[in-house]
């Protein structure tokens, strides 16, 4: 039963995601469509909002019945570190401009936890967060405490949010930032702020030993799940014709492969070779 909702949720993830880049892409990319088809005005109007919550559910829907199905509710120390981590970075950034810079949520993401922050953000922080040390795990699996799994972790987890801090606060409005920064719209605050934040969400996976069932699941399930979330930040910036955040982006991808490939050839043990490759 779960894993029938995993890939239904996954399915549909997909296709919301298909359909906002083609939504982005049309209308928000030629407003003039708007005028010459005027009933189009309310749908799109309302869209943003709709698609937005809808994406975030469908993908906590896709990560839990995942875990659900082969570890059952072991997942659940996961989701409240993450959730309270997350949470309380995004207060504090909210209030205080730290540690990612001075921004403010929109209302287009729904009700918000002490009139500041979404209900639906540290949901996204923990789904985004646990694929990402899934497949930092993947390249570095031992079983005692490792400092670098972490690391490389929240540096998987950064190279979403190059695609998506661009996607969702220059491109689209759900959060503003109260000054313009250096990266297209965004403060370099906010991307440090990111790895501080995913760090300690990653060295707490590390330290209540997440990997002990984390490795259960095959990390292509994980691959695809990120690469699902990613589709969507990353067709509004290619439509957009953003290519700088792709092509950081890129090189950030691209330097974990690297260490993949390190990790293979000159450190590999038989249970990485094992695990990593997709089924």
């Amino acid at each position: 039963m779960w894993m029938g909702l995993h890939r239904l949720a996954l399915k549909a993830l997909f296709s919301v995601n298909a359909l906002s880049i083609f939504g982005y892409a049309t209308f928000s990319r030629n407003t003039q469509l708007l005028v010459k088809y005027p009933w189009t005005q309310p749908i799109f109007e309302g869209s943003y909002a709709f698609f937005a919550r809808l994406q975030i559910a469908l993908a906590l829907i896709a990560m839990v019945s995942l875990l659900q199905s082969k570890v059952s509710w072991r997942w659940i120390p996961a989701f409240l570190t993450a959730v309270v981590i997350s949470l309380t970075s995004e207060l504090s950034g909210t209030t205080w401009g730290l540690p990612f810079g001075s921004y403010e949520y929109t209302d287009l993401l729904g009700p918000m936890i002490l009139s500041r922050v979404p209900y639906l953000i540290p949901l996204s922080w923990f789904f985004m967060g646990i694929a990402s040390y899934a497949i930092s795990l993947a390249i570095i699996s031992e079983n005692s405490f490792s400092l670098f799994r972490p690391l490389l972790a929240a540096w998987i987890l950064v190279s979403w949010d190059l695609t998506l801090d661009p996607a969702m606060s220059h491109l689209a409005p759900f959060w503003t930032w109260n000054e313009a920064g250096a990266y297209l719209g965004t403060p370099l605050l906010n991307l440090l702020g990111w790895f501080v934040t995913g760090l300690f969400i990653m060295l707490s996976f590390e330290t209540i030993r997440v990997r002990n069932w984390l490795l259960q699941i095959p990390t292509s399930s994980f691959v695809v799940f990120y690469a699902c979330n990613l589709l969507l930040p990353l067709g509004i910036v290619a439509a957009a014709g953003i290519w700088e955040a792709i092509i950081i982006s890129g090189v950030c991808y691209g330097l974990v492969g690297i260490v993949f490939l390190i990790r293979k050839i000159f450190w590999a043990s038989p249970k990485v070779l094992t695990h990593f490759p997709i089924k």
